[in-house]
């Protein structure tokens, strides 16, 4: 009841801004108004455009203004979309882009404006450079639609004049202006996209928390610990650490939140939720503690560098366990992929790893 009239009347004062400008301004105002479209789909607004439409059809018999434009704005809209599927890894998100450009392209812009547009910078930007040099195209070529449909692919057929001339030059720069604006929103929204996903991923690797290494020693990929718990990732994901010294340190500020009677593996919560799993040595839990130290208690805040555990390394090997050590997020279901690195050999508090 109040936004209907209201856009009747904010569309109107639209129209006639645009139909001044194109008497002023000629085939410019093609590009303006390209540039546009998409702003006036999400508003509503663009249906009081079409009296100027009803206008130019019957002083003239084709559209030379509202429905070019439109047919760049339109693909530009479908294009944006469809780029933005190839750079989405959400697969529901990469689904609804798909669909949303296909129609889109076709000709039904309002999926991809509420769906891919408002949500995504880059294909905002890559929509408004599409319509504007498509428009830009159409009005220094005066191209001309000869019937009122939805401007899009499935709308060429319109640009074939209606006295009977068949094709023409007309409807061949109508393809033109839809390669154009196609090519120009799919390339601009890809470049952008491409740098927004580095951005969010330098974002996100400054806010990650890095887990350093509580043991010196070599590191070796968590799928080849000789322990199908481990190297299957049924208990986390992380790396491990056959050590040379019988010290374990904290490698993460946080706190302790479970330490064992046989004293060989202990457990951390850093500050952003990351739990942290220390196991020393494959199937020591037999030890029964014999030969570890441990020097912290449950619920204790250690920070990192701060030392955990101490145990007999070689008193364990002469015994013919094997020392190799996992260090695992075990909640990592609830963080993102790790940044791990490609060291061979690690000290105490070198860098293993990052996690969101």
């Amino acid at each position: 009841m109040l936004l209907g009239p209201l856009e009747n009347v904010v569309g109107g004062y639209i129209a006639n801004g645009l139909g001044f400008l194109f008497d002023k301004m000629g085939w410019f105002s093609v590009g303006i108004l390209g540039a546009l479209t998409p702003l006036l789909v999400m508003t509503g607004t663009n249906q009081a455009l079409f009296p100027l439409v009803f206008a130019m059809m019957g002083d003239y018999g084709y559209d030379a203004f509202v429905l070019p434009a439109m047919l760049a704005a339109n693909v530009a809209v479908g294009a944006a979309a469809l780029a933005i599927s190839t750079q989405e890894k959400n697969t529901q998100k990469r689904s609804l882009a798909l669909s949303a450009g296909i129609t889109g392209v076709m000709g039904i812009t309002e999926p991809a404006v509420f769906g891919v547009m408002i949500n995504y910078k880059s294909a905002f930007a890559g929509i408004i450079s599409g319509g504007a040099v498509g428009g830009i195209l159409a009005g220094l070529v005066s191209l001309k639609q000869y019937a009122v449909v939805s401007p899009g692919i499935a709308a060429i057929p319109t640009y074939i004049p209606t006295d009977g001339s068949r094709l023409n030059s007309n409807f061949w720069l109508s393809i033109l202006v839809v390669a154009v604006s196609v090519t120009v929103s799919f390339v601009v929204t890809v470049f952008l996209e491409k740098r927004s996903i580095q951005k969010q991923k330098l974002q996100k690797a400054d806010e990650a928390i890095k887990i350093l290494s509580p043991v010196q020693g070599t590191i070796l990929p968590i799928e080849e610990v000789k322990d199908p718990m481990f190297s299957g990732k049924m208990m986390g994901d992380g790396l491990a650490i056959i050590p040379v010294e019988g010290k374990v340190i904290s490698p993460i500020d946080g706190y302790v939140i479970m330490t064992t009677p046989t004293k060989h593996a202990i457990g951390l919560r850093g500050e952003n939720g990351v739990e942290i799993l220390i196991h020393i040595g494959i199937d020591t839990v037999n030890l029964n503690g014999e030969g570890y130290e441990l020097l912290v208690g449950d619920n204790q805040y250690v920070h990192s560098g701060d030392p955990l555990i101490h145990f007999d390394i070689q008193g364990i090997l002469d015994k013919g366990y094997d020392l190799t050590t996992p260090v695992i997020v075990t909640n990592f279901s609830e963080h993102e992929t790790f940044a791990k690195t490609v060291q061979k050999e690690a000290g105490m508090k070198d860098y293993l790893f990052s996690v969101n």
